[in-house]
């Protein structure tokens, strides 16, 4: 929320940025998928990316 509401001044935390980036790469995507071999926090950090979306007043949907 912090970088969304200040785009041109902002902290930014290496796994933070890659979590917008792969939101980023989620809301321009008109299509995307998962496959989830195993588990734990990669995969719950992948489908956080529509959460994040929602939170940062975006619309997207589950594939």
């Amino acid at each position: 929320m912090h970088q969304e509401q200040n785009p041109k001044k902002h902290i930014t935390i290496d796994s933070i940025r890659e979590f917008r980036e792969l939101t980023e790469i989620k809301l321009k995507s008109k299509q995307s998928g998962l496959l989830m071999i195993g588990g734990g926090v990669p995969k719950n950090f992948v489908q956080d990316t529509v959460v994040c979306a929602e939170l940062l007043g975006k619309k997207s949907r589950y594939a």
